[in-house]
């Protein structure tokens, strides 16, 4: 079973903005190997998943004669953004600073809701 098998990612209370961009350079080096778990939450969570090839049977993930780009680290980032609810990189990466400039208060869920980030950070 593979690291991304998860359905939903919640934002930790006190994100570390380290763990985050290794999450990201995992996510691209598990697709670009063809991990079939990785591939699909690319496909999930990439706004333009069918800009590449990601053979996960072949094992491999390629450019096809259609691709105008290979499957770069931005790419990773953007999906692994908005797997965590959030609409791109750098806000992902602000709320992640914020948090940390704020000792984690401002990400602490209300009674009863759910522990995705709260929509202001990404407003």
């Amino acid at each position: 079973m593979s690291f991304y098998s998860r359905q939903d990612r919640h934002l930790p209370v006190r994100p570390n903005l380290d763990q985050l961009k290794h999450q990201a350079k995992d996510l691209l080096r598990a697709v670009r190997r063809g991990d079939k778990e990785a591939i699909e939450e690319f496909r999930r969570y990439h706004p333009e998943p069918s800009r590449f090839a990601l053979n996960a049977d072949q094992m491999s993930a390629h450019l096809t004669q259609d691709a105008c780009a290979p499957i770069k680290l931005a790419d990773a980032q953007l999906a692994l953004a908005l797997s965590y609810q959030a609409p791109s990189w750098p806000r992902l990466v602000q709320a992640a600073i914020s948090s940390m400039q704020f000792g984690g208060m401002t990400l602490i869920p209300c009674a009863g809701s759910s522990r995705r980030i709260p929509n202001f950070w990404f407003s």
